[in-house]
């Protein structure tokens, strides 16, 4: 696949040359010299050797020496981009920008592809001073705003994002989801990290502000609070999710749970998860349920709710939770057969993955609020 890859890419540059100085020569008729034709002829056989380094280095020569087909040199360096080549790119653009014949539009294409190669190259700032200029420009305004946007989140610049994200919602075009909210939050859990809680309340509330539906600024308004004891409104916080996304009501077992222990009001929680339990469905509440039952109310009745939820919902982690109910309860032989079966199931969910994105399928076990495969954000939510 590489290597047809190879093949195909140069073969397209060649045609984009092609047609740019067939469609020139139609324009303005002039002779081709016999060295042209050669050169020409040379590239394209080199393509159809599959020899995609000779190719590329002939077609460089001739269009270097040839100033009007500006978009096949723009074509070509983007090539020698995508080949990872970033210095051939910039050699070929930078080439272009000194051409004295460039109209203002065609300069501003060019530099957004210098800006493009600068990124490749990891050359940040000197991107960002192009993109910077280009705003500016009708012709290259969104453009130049979303690989800005892509820019600062590379380098974690989450209030230079902000500023884009906020200049793209006013054109109604944000690419991978983008919300300043996420933004906000990001800030929040840095400054959390940082120890600077006051500072870390004001992005939470800047980014449910936003977006009152943000489910990530709602979690971490709970553990604001849980940090500073306040373990009730913490508790009231928390409820917040199941009217933003219940998606994530998976999110929020471990903090309620951490509520209960310094609340000690474990009859309000059964109560609660009782409450989604019978609206969601989710598999993560009714398995913490299904344990505090166990400890208010014994275990036969944590046996009786779990034998219930299989009926109605079967699943191999309602299955093994169980399963692991039935083994406190088991004796002798009939224990020693439940535990066999159990690790067989736990082998079977060994490998079981918790989260996926709904943008591009990517599975992982641990919650990302941005994509690690697509980038995009809030996308990645637990597996019902």
């Amino acid at each position: 696949m590489l290597e047809i890859l190879a093949l195909l890419l140069p073969v397209a540059a060649a045609s984009g040359w092609y047609a740019a100085r067939k469609h020139y020569i139609q324009k303005h008729p002039i002779d081709q010299p016999k060295s042209h034709r050669q050169a020409v002829h040379q590239g394209l056989n080199y393509l159809l050797s599959e020899k995609s380094d000779e190719a590329l280095e002939a077609l460089s020569n001739l269009l270097i020496t040839d100033c009007e087909t500006i978009e096949t040199h723009i074509a070509l360096g983007n090539l020698f981009r995508t080949r990872g080549e970033v210095k051939k790119a910039i050699d070929v653009h930078q080439n272009l920008i000194k051409q004295t014949a460039l109209s203002e539009s065609q300069r501003a294409s060019v530099l957004f592809e210098v800006g493009m190669d600068y990124m490749s190259a990891g050359l940040f700032d000197r991107a960002e001073n192009i993109f910077k200029d280009l705003t500016q420009r009708n012709s290259h305004h969104q453009s130049a705003l979303e690989q800005l946007l892509q820019l600062y989140q590379q380098e974690k610049n989450w209030h230079g994002a902000i500023e884009c994200t906020a200049a793209l919602k006013r054109i109604n075009r944000v690419p991978r989801g983008e919300t300043t909210a996420q933004f906000h939050c990001e800030l929040a859990w840095e400054a959390m990290q940082a120890e600077r809680p006051r500072e870390a309340v004001d992005y939470v509330k800047q980014a449910l502000k936003e977006d009152p539906k943000c489910v990530r600024a709602t979690l971490l308004q709970a553990q604001i609070e849980l940090r500073d004891s306040r373990f009730q409104a913490a508790f009231h916080t928390l409820k917040r999710v199941e009217s933003q996304d219940p998606a994530y009501l998976t999110e929020i077992m471990q903090p309620l749970l951490e509520c209960n222990r310094h609340l000690e009001d474990i009859d309000a929680l059964i109560a609660y998860l009782e409450y989604l339990h019978r609206h969601y469905q989710v598999n993560n509440v009714s398995l913490y349920l299904s344990n505090l039952i166990n400890h208010k109310r014994g275990i036969n009745a944590a046996i009786q709710f779990m034998l219930e939820l299989v009926r109605d919902n079967p699943n191999l982690m309602a299955l093994s939770n169980l399963l692991n109910l039935l083994i406190t309860r088991a004796e002798g032989e009939d224990r020693f057969i439940l535990i066999r079966l159990n690790e067989s199931l736990s082998q079977m969910l060994a490998g079981r993955l918790d989260y996926q994105c709904s943008q591009c399928g990517f599975a992982c076990s641990e919650m990302h609020w941005r994509c690690p495969s697509c980038l995009y954000w809030q996308s990645v939510k637990p597996v019902r």
